[in-house]
């Protein structure tokens, strides 16, 4: 677009103010169009951008956990299209994962690698939420539900295969498939692991592993995309693996039970000695009458 020129000198004053005038309005098009254009990066750009109205095109959706029993949504924003979250929302997702409102015993801190994962398969689907089933459960340390380490859910319109065929490729990572409760287990692992279950709810499971190879290949596959296993998860199931081992109260039912337990036996032990007190008492009486 070519713009006026200012007038020379030799033009009426008036002319000469006119053209003056378009000249400046029209660079000042120009550096508008160029800064519209090439916007400053920002950390904060998405929240600015929000605040005025307007949808920043860098922003990305956040994540939003429905947990299947009473409804209540939580939202997570991640920092990028991979997942990434801070430490607002991994108290967030503390509270989602929460399998009691009311105790803050029932909580526990959730996975980053778990959240980023869930995250990466609501934004594979296209899905603006997942159904969290099951997150945190105080039980044996074999279980990962009892770390923060694993999700039970649904994405909703997913078929059941196939969340659980995407899921299989992302690598170090464990997958079990629940036919009669209809939701997929993901946890995080040192190695893939992927089974069935075909138990109904509230009955002991049944877990019969399926595609052992596929499990290995997936592994190689994401070490051969630059990912490794979470360091930090395979240092905790080691240390877990031999509490369990040694016979820790506490590894082998669950802190909520094991607490429970020790509690009843320090009543015990305090009723005895209430009792052993009270016949010490009995024979000084009686030797002194």
């Amino acid at each position: 677009m070519k713009y006026p020129l200012p007038a020379t000198a030799h033009a009426p004053r008036r002319t000469h103010s006119r053209s003056l005038r378009t000249a400046l309005a029209a660079a000042l098009c120009i550096v508008a169009s160029l800064s519209g254009a090439h916007p400053v990066a920002r950390a904060d750009a998405p929240q600015a951008a929000h605040s005025a109205g307007v949808t920043s095109p860098a922003a990305v959706p956040p994540l939003v956990l429905r947990r299947a029993h009473g409804g209540a949504r939580f939202t997570l924003t991640p920092a990028t299209e991979a997942g990434g979250f801070d430490a607002a929302d991994l108290e967030t997702a503390r509270r989602a994962f929460a399998w009691r409102e009311d105790d803050f015993h029932s909580e526990h801190p959730v996975s980053t690698r778990l959240l980023d994962l869930v995250y990466r398969t609501m934004r594979h689907f296209e899905a603006s939420e997942v159904e969290l089933i099951s997150g945190f459960r105080d039980g044996r340390t074999t279980s990962r539900h009892s770390h923060g380490r694993a999700i039970d859910f649904i994405v909703p319109g997913v078929e059941q295969a196939a969340l659980a065929s995407y899921l299989r490729t992302l690598g170090f990572v464990g997958v079990g498939i629940y036919p009669r409760t209809g939701f997929v287990h993901l946890d995080v692992r040192s190695e893939s692991y992927f089974w069935v279950d075909r138990s109904r709810s509230g009955r002991r499971g049944r877990v019969r592993p399926i595609l052992g190879n596929l499990a290995a290949q997936a592994d190689a596959e994401a070490r051969a995309r630059g990912e490794s296993p979470d360091q930090e998860v395979a240092a905790a199931e080691r240390e877990e693996k031999e509490a369990f081992e040694r016979g820790d109260l506490a590894a082998r039912v669950g802190r909520a039970r094991a607490a429970r337990v020790l509690a009843r036996r320090q009543r015990v032990i305090a009723e005895r000695q209430r009792l052993r007190r009270r016949a010490l008492r009995a024979e000084r009486a009686a030797s002194e009458g």
